[in-house]
């Protein structure tokens, strides 16, 4: 019985709702009678509005004052560009009755109303025309002042003309929300609510500010995706009540519109987001993360799609999906609150109450009905204050826990950590009982040990001091180098108690030969050329004086025995007699053993300098400009396929002139503040800066900083600079 009187009921509603819009249609067209202008009053004045659209023939008033043809704007297609509308008011009162008339959506507008019975004054406006330009300067919505004499009946015409997509979707909601208001009505719905909003957007944005401040001390993802949603919620409010276009863009309308239509979408995606963060879904519900995730990307594609031009359908869709996506985040706190997360609680209150204020403040909007008083127009401003007291408390509650948690998490590791301990202690008191037996019978092996590695340890160190003996026998005394050369200095620092870093100079009588002849110079047939060598071995240590000794018995073998002091011809040999030394056929591709080096050769009778090497540059100071002579690329020893080139560069001996032959270990020290390396640059320039200095205080200076540099580091490799000024 219930149920049929249910179908019942249902039947005659659709009846009363045929009949209603049968009456609407019936009633367009028909004069308007308006009542006194003292009273709040708000006309529908769509049911008695016809239009048509504009055609090549009818775009002018004086065109359309002549068609008898209009139709109810209910059966207008809303697709067109253009329209014409009229309507007719009759004033009965014998006043004069002021009002304003409300049109919305339309980009632009020409309001049509009577001087006299033929003559028509123009009066423009329109959703693109900057707020100073239109009739009435209200952001929220077009209006126009108009007045009906007393005891009068005037025909009224409009001409809509809807430049953008936007506009034209919406052209429908425009037939159906042509209003009337009188001065007491539109002062109370659009003027003293705007003491009241100043103080809700004031609010808000202390509020705003305050959870910005809380986001930065704490860096809690909540708390930024909490902003966002505010800032989003002030922007979508700010921009349908007009306020956005009337203080932000009154000179720039064309942004107004979409900022509407666009900030929807992208809130509720901001406020799915701060729900994923805030209910903590990943860790409580993983699968519903996902969904609200995806209802994100779907909510980001309706906003491109909007972009390009559907406007009314994306609308639609933003509010379809709105609704279901703020239910399933209902469903999910509640999942969460009933998992033992208390601060669920407080986002299900604070969801109800959005989606009950926001489907009072969308439903009317999104079948473009009529209904417009404070409930309906304030309802979701009302219902987002509650939900940020709410979210206020619920983020506090939300932070207690956490620390509640932390507190609790900390207490366990310190009861685990105690108890760790004692099983710890337990069994280091077992092992030790087990060790202190150990210990005791191997302490008599390890000292046993320790004498035999102690005598191994004597007996190699007391080989590499006889080693070094041998090297230091072998290297030219540092006094014959000073002998010959008394503006000099040599700083040596092997790394380790042998060095793989030597020098060897010796003074060689050879024929006089005169530079570019062949012919001797008969008054000195013979002159000396001094000789000094520059050379970095293979490794360091014993491998490396082992390089140094056969370097120089081969320098020996080539200068003194053979004669031979070309320097090209000198290096070509020496590679030569290393490679035959140190390879044979079979291991001739493994042994890479080697040495670079430079080579300084004085003769004072022609007064030039010959200088070449391998691999080892040279610096030349001259008049405090500082000169790096590159020699070969080329190794000595090593292998290598291609034939190696020695070049040599000759220079005329100049009084003050400073060469400095060296080896890499002084730029490749590690050291400094950040313990990289000394670096050739700055090698190069504290040369450059101590060439002026005598050659003894040249030392010291360069003694002082390697070990400054060095610090705590160990020596990296051998170092060896040698100092001459000419």
């Amino acid at each position: 019985m219930l149920r049929f009187w249910g179908l019942k009921f249902e039947l005659y509603l659709l009846v009363g709702l045929f009949c209603l819009l049968s009456s609407l249609e019936l009633l367009a067209g028909d004069t308007l009678t308006l009542k006194s202008a003292s009273k709040e009053e708000v006309y529908e004045l769509s049911p008695y509005v016809e239009g048509i659209e504009e055609t090549e023939n009818i775009n002018t008033l004086e065109e359309a004052l002549k068609v008898n043809e209009f139709i109810a704007v209910q059966k207008l297609s809303p697709k067109a560009d253009k329209h014409w509308l009229k309507f007719t008011l009759q004033n009965p009162r014998q006043q004069l009755l002021p009002l304003k008339l409300a049109i919305t959506f339309t980009d632009s507008i020409e309001f049509y109303y009577p001087i006299n019975e033929s003559i028509y004054q123009k009066s423009e406006s329109g959703e693109l025309f900057p707020i100073s330009k239109r009739a009435v300067p209200l952001g929220e919505i077009i209006m126009f002042n108009l007045s009906i004499p007393p005891e009068s009946t005037q025909t009224f015409y409009i001409r809509l003309k809807g430049k953008r997509s936007i506009s034209k979707d919406f052209r429908g909601a425009t037939f159906n929300t042509i209003r009337l208001y009188t001065p007491s009505a539109f002062e109370k719905r659009f003027e003293k609510p705007r003491i009241y909003q100043a103080i809700f957007y004031g609010a808000i944005l202390i509020m705003l500010f305050y959870n910005v401040v809380i986001f930065i001390s704490l860096r809690d993802k909540s708390y930024l995706y909490y902003t966002f949603y505010i800032t989003l919620f002030l922007i979508f409010l700010a921009a349908n009540s007009g306020y956005l276009l009337e203080l932000v863009f009154p000179n720039a309308p064309y942004f107004d519109l979409p900022i509407r239509m666009l900030s929807a979408p992208i809130l509720v995606s901001f406020y799915l987001l701060f729900g994923q963060t805030y209910l903590k879904l990943k860790e409580y519900s993983p699968k519903w993360d996902k969904v609200f995730s995806i209802l994100q990307i779907v909510l980001v594609v309706v906003a491109f799609f909007m972009l390009i031009g559907f406007w009314k359908y994306g609308r639609i869709i933003t509010i379809l999906v709105t609704v279901p996506s703020f239910l399933l985040l209902l469903f999910s706190a509640f999942k969460t609150y009933q998992k033992g997360y208390s601060p669920a609680l407080y986002l299900i209150i604070a969801n109800v109450l959005v989606i009950l204020g926001g489907i009072v403040f969308a439903l009317p909007r999104l079948i473009g009905a009529s209904i417009e008083n404070p409930f309906t127009q304030y309802s979701l401003q009302g219902a987002f204050v509650i939900e940020l007291a709410l979210f206020s408390i619920g983020l506090a509650d939300r932070i207690n826990l956490a620390q509640r948690q932390l507190n609790e998490e900390k207490l366990e590791k310190e009861r685990l950590q105690r108890q760790q301990e004692q099983e710890r202690q337990a069994l280091i008191e077992q092992k030790n009982k087990e060790l202190e037996q150990k210990v005791i019978e191997r302490t008599a092996e390890v000292v046993k040990q320790k004498e035999k590695t102690e005598k191994a340890n004597k007996h190699l160190t007391d080989s590499i001091q006889y080693a070094k003996r041998i090297q230091e026998a072998v290297i030219t005394d540092v006094d014959k180098i000073q002998k010959a050369f008394p503006n000099s200095f040599i700083l040596y620092r092997p790394k380790d108690i042998v060095s793989g870093d030597f020098y060897w100079f010796e003074e060689v009588e050879v024929p006089n030969i005169v530079p570019n002849d062949t012919k001797l110079d008969v008054h000195q047939p013979f002159i000396t050329l001094k000789i000094l060598v520059v050379a970095d071995c293979t490794g360091h240590g014993v491998p490396g004086a082992f390089m140094t000794v056969l370097g120089s018995s081969l320098l020996d073998e080539i200068i003194l025995e053979q004669r031979t002091v070309n320097p090209s011809k000198l290096l070509q040999t020496l590679d030569y007699k290393i490679l035959d030394r140190l390879q044979n056929e079979d291991s001739k591709r493994q042994v890479r053993d080697g040495m670079d080096l430079s080579v300084f050769i004085l003769d004072e009778t022609n007064q030039q300098i010959q200088i070449t090497g391998a691999k080892n540059s040279v610096y030349k100071v001259q008049n405090d400009n500082i000169e790096e002579i590159k020699t070969s690329s080329f190794a000595i020893g090593g292998f290598q396929d291609q034939d190696k080139t020695f070049p040599v560069y000759t220079f005329p001996v100049r009084s003050g002139d400073t060469y400095f032959l060296y080896s890499d270990g002084y730029q490749d020290q590690f050291g400094g503040e950040k313990g990289r390396k000394f670096l050739k640059k700055r090698f190069r320039e504290l040369l450059k800066e101590i060439s002026p200095l005598p050659p003894i205080e040249q030392k010291t200076i360069l003694e002082q900083k390697i070990l400054a540099w060095q610090g705590e580091e160990i020596q990296t490799d051998d170092i060896l600079v040698v100092g001459i000024q000419v």
